[in-house]
């Protein structure tokens, strides 16, 4: 946890370290413990996290090699696009409910008149899934007790209604004000579950999603998943991380190539110490939380994304964002990642090498 501003905590952190106190030892020693351990969660709240780790070493980097550099700003692909790139059209239905109103022992005259309520207009999506979802099992419930020019209207009314309900199901998933939330670059306000009770959730959406048929049971229970899944500390941080880690290990492995040449010149030990400080000791610790975290995530999420697919075109948008942040190919984040990594990891192999940190390759039995 820490903040992207300045860190007041730490101010307050060194005014709260134990100093010689007028008190008398009986008071003074539990004071003093109170306030070391605020002063210690207040620095501990503020630590830099790894978006400071990632541009203090490629910053150091460039400062040891040809020069100053200016890390720049990743083109981050992780953000979710605007709700307009995701929603999917609904067709109207020609039929209206309130051609159904008057039938006996029916509840698609309840359903309707939910329907038509103030409640009934302002649905959230995964609540208008499963209500699509009780109106076509109504309605089929209903086909048998109904005369012949009912039942045919009826029949076609149900028709209609089965080819929506794809539709409304992947706006329950993707349109959601809780998938929303779990899918936020901000990092989560108050108590959450931890990332890693995400991994089940998703699963189950995507085993709920593949789905053929849509009875209300599955429709009641994927509301409920959404929910859950908005509590949760969100994926968005964590792919935001990914992307930035990708960004600037892609960078230092540019500036590492040729460098140094043979030998190892004061620069190079330099370099090699910010490879032994800001990297091993301040980089990796802080990624290896977050690569933990999202690897355990990266197959239901790659599951979800080609999960869903609706049986209309979507803007390039999300299509898009499907394809480079979550699908399995080697364009997703998780695999472009991970390949900046293994590059990173290779362009500092002859460097420490040279240096005499890591045994050269010939001398390797």
């Amino acid at each position: 946890m820490h903040t992207d501003g300045p860190c007041p905590a730490r101010g307050y952190a060194r005014r709260l370290s134990p100093r010689p106190t007028l008190l008398g030892p009986g008071l003074a020693r539990p004071a003093r413990l109170a306030l070391v351990a605020l002063g210690v969660g207040l620095a501990a709240a503020c630590s830099p996290g790894l978006d400071e780790h990632l541009r203090s070493y490629h910053a150091e980097v460039c400062r040891w090699t040809d020069g100053p550099c200016d890390p720049g700003d990743p083109v981050l692909t992780t953000a979710l696009p605007g709700r307009r790139n995701r929603v999917v059209e609904v067709p109207a239905s020609e039929v209206r409910f309130f051609d159904f109103l008057s039938l006996q022992g029916c509840r698609l005259g309840e359903l309707a008149g939910y329907r038509n309520s103030p409640l009934g207009r302002v649905m959230p999506a995964t609540r208008r899934y499963r209500y699509e979802a009780e109106v076509h099992a109504a309605g089929r419930t209903c086909l048998d007790s109904l005369e012949d020019g009912t039942r045919d209207r009826l029949a076609s009314l149900i028709a209609d209604k089965e080819a929506a309900l794809p539709l409304h199901r992947w706006n329950a998933v993707w349109t959601s004000e809780e998938f929303e939330a779990y899918w936020s670059l901000a990092s989560p306000v108050g108590r959450r579950a931890p990332a890693d009770r995400a991994a089940p959730l998703l699963a189950r959406v995507t085993v709920l999603a593949t789905q053929p048929h849509h009875p209300p049971e599955a429709a009641v229970e994927l509301e409920d998943l959404v929910a859950q899944l908005a509590r949760t500390a969100p994926v968005g941080p964590r792919l935001r991380a990914l992307d930035e880690a990708r960004h600037h290990l892609s960078r230092v492995a540019q500036r590492l190539e040729g460098f140094p040449g043979e030998g190892c010149p004061v620069p190079a030990v330099r370099l090699v110490r910010t490879f032994q400080g800001a990297y091993l000791q301040g980089v990796q610790p802080a990624l290896s939380r977050v690569d933990r975290e999202v690897a355990g995530l990266a197959e239901p999420l790659a599951a979800l994304a080609v999960a869903l697919p609706p049986p209309t075109s979507l803007p390039d948008a999300m299509t898009d964002y499907l394809r480079e942040t979550l699908g399995p190919g080697e364009s997703s984040l998780w695999h472009r990642y991970r390949e900046a990594l293994r590059v990173h990891a290779r362009a500092w192999q002859p460097l420490l090498q040279e240096c005499g940190v890591l045994p050269d390759a010939t001398d390797r039995g």
